[in-house]
C-alpha cells in the first residue's frame, strides 16, 4: 500500500507500518486509517506486505530499527513508526505539532508503564541515529530485568532510552494499549487488555492464520534470535529485499552532509553494520 501523491519538497515525513506473516490479511482494516492519515496531511505512507512470510517470525519487529535508521539516514526530517495493529483517528493532530527543543523520540508508555514501541515518532537527529544504531548493536544480547518484555526490541528500546533527555513521552492518547474508553489518537490492539476489542472478519483471521500456521509448520517462526551470526545475516538480507521492494523508504535526492552532520544516501545500505 503506497498510494501517497509524489513527494515534494515540503513532504519530508514518512509513515510506515510492517504487515508480515498473515498481519496484513488479520489487519487490513486498521492499515487504510494509517493511509488516511498520511493522506490528510500530506505524509508519505508505506505498509511492508512482501515479502508474506519471514523465517524471523517474531522477531520481524526489528526490521522497523532498521528502516527508521536507512530512512533518517536518507533525508526524512520525521519518521513515524505504527504496528499493524494501530487504528489512527481522523482527529489526529500533525506530527510536526509535537515538535519540542531538544527531542527527538516522542514515545508513549504502555500498560506495564514502560516506553511501547508500537508508536515511534522520530525526528532526524545524531541522537536519534546513534539510539537505533545502539539497538541493533545489542540486538542479540539480553537487556536488564526490568527492560525485558519477552521477546523483539521493546526491551532494548526501554533499556537505551531510560536516561535519554531527548526522549519525549507523549500522551496516553498517542499509544493507547490499556484503555478503550479513552478518546485516544492512536489505538493499539496489542496483546493485553486492549487486544480483545479488535477482531477481523472472519475470512481474513482465517488467511491470516493459515499463513502463520503455514510459516510454523514450515519452522520458520521463532520466538527468540536462535544464533547471532544467523540472526543478523537474515535481518539484513530481509532489510536489503524491502528497500529494494519500497524504495521510498529512501529519499534518493538527498545525497549531501547536512548541517546536523548525518551521513548521506550513501550510508543507508549501512542499516546494520553500526
Amino acid at each position: 500500500m503506497n498510494n501517497t501523491p509524489p513527494r515534494t519538497a515540503d513532504n519530508n515525513i514518512l509513515v510506515f507500518s510492517i504487515a508480515l506473516n498473515g498481519y496484513q490479511w488479520l489487519y487490513q482494516a486498521l492499515s487504510a486509517t494509517h493511509q488516511a492519515y498520511a493522506d490528510q496531511h500530506g505524509y508519505r505512507y508505506i505498509q511492508v506486505q512482501r515479502p508474506w512470510i519471514s523465517t524471523l517470525g517474531r522477531e520481524v519487529c526489528w526490521l522497523k530499527v532498521c528502516l527508521a535508521l536507512a530512512s533518517l539516514r536518507s533525508g526524512y526530517e520525521w519518521v513515524v513508526f505504527l504496528d499493524a495493529d494501530t487504528r489512527v483517528s481522523a482527529c489526529t493532530p500533525k506530527i510536526e505539532s509535537l515538535e519540542q527543543s531538544g527531542r527527538h523520540l516522542y514515545v508513549a508508555k504502555g500498560y506495564s508503564g514502560r516506553l511501547n514501541s508500537g508508536v515511534l515518532i522520530m525526528r532526524r537527529h545524531p541522537d536519534m541515529l546513534k539510539v537505533l544504531q545502539s539497538a541493533l548493536a545489542i540486538a542479540t544480547q539480553p537487556v536488564a530485568k526490568e527492560c525485558d518484555v519477552g521477546w523483539g526490541e521493546n526491551g532494548h528500546l526501554i533499556q537505551l532510552c531510560r536516561q535519554a533527555q531527548f526522549v519525549h513521552y507523549l500522551d496516553q492518547k498517542w499509544n493507547n494499549n490499556h484503555n478503550p474508553e479513552l478518546q485516544d489518537y492512536i489505538r493499539h490492539f496489542s496483546a493485553g487488555p486492549m487486544h480483545q476489542h479488535h477482531q477481523a472478519p472472519l475470512p481474513q483471521r482465517v488467511i491470516a492464520r493459515s499463513i502463520y500456521f503455514g510459516a510454523r509448520v514450515l519452522q520458520f517462526l521463532r520466538a527468540h534470535p536462535t544464533g547471532n551470526d544467523v540472526f543478523i545475516r537474515n535481518l539484513e538480507r530481509l532489510s536489503a529485499n524491502i528497500l529494494s521492494r519500497y524504495p521510498d523508504f529512501l529519499m534518493h535526492h538527498y545525497s549531501h552532509q547536512s548541517k546536523n552532520g548525518l551521513t548521506d544516501d550513501r550510508e543507508c545500505s549501512k542499516t546494520i553494520s553500526v
